[in-house]
Parts: C-alpha cells; structure tokens; sequence
C-alpha cells in the first residue's frame, strides 16, 4: 500500500509532465549528440567503424584508457541507452545508430568536427553569455582545439574553394599569401589550380603550422609551398604578395584592431594586388548565431562582421575596388575582394 502511495504522489508531482517532455525531447537527444562528439573525440569512432566490434577490454585497449579503465564500461553502456552502441550476446560494442556509421566513415573529418564545435563550444558560449554577462570574464584561446576548428570551417568549403578558384583565374598571381592558413588546404587548393603559383602560409598556432609542413612535405609540394608562424599584426615578412587571403579569420581579432590587420594585409600586396578575404556574416542560421556569440564571449576576437562594416573597414585601411558577393546566396558566407591601389 505504501509503495502504491509513493507511486500515486511521483505521478501527481506537479513537475512530472514538464520533465516528462523534457527527457523524451530534449535529454535523450542531447546524450545522444554528447556521447556521439565524446566518442569521435576519444577515436572510439574510429576503432568501430567498418561494421566492427570490440568488447570492453578492446576498447580499453584502443583508446589506451589505463590510466582509470573502470570508467569505461559506464560510459559504453550510455552509449548503448542513448542508442549509439549496441552489445551483443558476448558483451562486445558495435556501432548502431545511421548517425554513428556514417560520422565513423571519416572520423577525423568535416562532419565530426562540426560535430565537436557544436557539442564543445557552441554549447559553451551558450551556457556562459549570461555568466559572463553578470561576473564579466570572457572565453580565449586555450577553450578551442586548433585542429577541430581548421577542420571545422571547412563545412563551407566549396564556397572558399570557389572565391579561390576565381581569384587564381581572374588575377593569375605568382605569388600568394595566406593568413590563418589553418591546416593548409585552402592554400594547397590554390597551388593546385595553378602549377607556377609559390604559397606562403602564416598560422599563429604552433601545431597546425608543423601539420601543415607534414601535409606540404608528404605531397611533394614543398618547393611551392611553405608553412610560417607568426602573427600578422607584428610578423616580419620580406616580400609583397599578388594575393594576401584570409579565410573566416578577421573575427580573431578584437574590432579596434581589424582596420590595423587589414592594412598590415594591404602593404603585404604589391601595387594593384589582390585581397581575398572570405567569412560568415550574421544571418538567420543557428550554427552561424552560436558561432557569433561564442566569439562575442571571448576575450579576445569579436563579433561576425556584417557587410556594410566590412566595406567600410577594407575602405579605411586604404583597399579600392570592394567587391564583395556570396558564393551560393542560401549561405552566411561572404567572399570580398579588393584592390591595394598603385
């Protein structure tokens, strides 16, 4: 009888059916997308993708998890309740979900790393705004993951691909410069779409330029391509480029500085070069809002920037002959181009 009581008030309890709707819309599918980003995130993607299965002690094995391995097991059997996983008779984990099979096809690709940046960091800046909006303190370079984010912006990649290809077509430079080359495949696509074209890339973050030259060095494109660290606000370079690009870069840097860094582009050019400058601009897509405010929460970039702002900065820093368009019209993505003056 008591138990029967107990039962009766938990399901007369005033909050059961605002929870109820929580859990069968909300918290199912957030354990889901989070055990999705931890399991790509720790290669437990990988080491399952292809239709195969391991038991506890593989995975434990696979993902070198030696250190506390009694944490394994729980975290698995989430990914079975949330449908991720499932365990056969043996007790061996296989992937289930379409979701799971198809990230685990390219476990370090676009896909996984869009992925990440939402489950990490657009998660984050949205549980932070009204933190930082009371005590101050803002997000910086250490709460993202260098190769997640190179990864990550190329979910627009033809779009850039395309405002290269045009650039290189159009101008037909010699010699080019990209800023924040990121993992370097913007500037290995512009080598490619010209055999005599020689690509300097500059990236500040130590460990994409050493991927970068890895990249360079495997293919055989080394002579024509190099990697460089540094920071084009105070790196010294020796040389003027017929092409200076930056690609969804200028929200790096704080907005007293972007007319700094777009003229510190400008000199880079010979007279009548080119700047290529591509980025998200504010628009009606959510991912593009998240990734706003994540940056409107650091300490040390700034907003997307709108189109008329960014006309009127190229225009401030000395640019002429502001272009600016978007590849596919569906797409928060501008490309701009603009001329150093002779």
């Amino acid at each position: 009888m008591t138990k029967l009581r107990t039962l009766a008030d938990m399901l007369g309890a005033s909050w059961i059916p605002s929870l109820s709707m929580v859990q069968a819309r909300l918290m199912r599918p957030f354990y889901r997308m989070t055990f999705l980003a931890a399991a790509a995130r720790s290669g437990l993607l990988a080491e399952l993708r292809g239709g195969r299965r391991l038991d506890r002690a593989g995975v434990i094995r696979a993902l070198r998890a030696h250190a506390r391995p009694e944490l394994i097991g729980p975290w698995l059997d989430i990914g079975v309740e949330v449908g991720v996983l499932a365990r056969d008779n043996s007790g061996a984990y296989r992937l289930r979900g379409l979701d799971g099979r198809l990230l685990a096809k390219d476990p370090s690709g676009v896909a996984v790393a869009g992925l990440l940046e939402v489950a990490l960091y657009h998660r984050q800046a949205i549980m932070s705004a009204p933190r930082f909006a009371v005590e101050g303190g803002g997000l910086n370079h250490a709460d993202q993951d260098p190769a997640v984010i190179a990864r990550s912006t190329r979910l627009v990649q033809p779009l850039i691909e395309s405002a290269v290809r045009d650039t290189v077509r159009d101008h037909e430079p010699r010699t080019w410069l990209e800023v924040g080359a990121g993992d370097g495949h913007y500037a290995q696509y512009a080598a490619a779409a010209d055999p005599v074209l020689e690509v300097t890339c500059l990236e500040m973050q130590e460990e994409l330029v050493d991927t970068m030259a890895q990249r360079f060095a495997s293919t055989g494109q080394r002579s024509r391509l190099r990697a460089r660290f540094g920071d084009i606000r105070d790196v010294e370079l020796d040389e003027q480029y017929d092409v200076v690009t930056l690609h969804n870069l200028l929200y790096y840097f704080p907005e007293d500085q972007q007319c700094d860094v777009l003229e510190r582009c400008r000199k880079l050019l010979r007279p009548n070069g080119t700047l290529l400058l591509t980025t998200s601009v504010p628009g009606k897509v959510t991912s593009v809002s998240a990734l706003d405010l994540w940056f409107r929460c650091s300490d040390f970039g700034s907003p997307l920037p709108d189109e008329h702002g960014l006309e009127e900065a190229l225009n401030t820093s000395g640019f002429r002959d502001v272009r600016m368009y978007r590849p596919l019209s569906a797409f928060s993505l501008v490309a701009v181009t603009a001329t150093n003056p002779a």
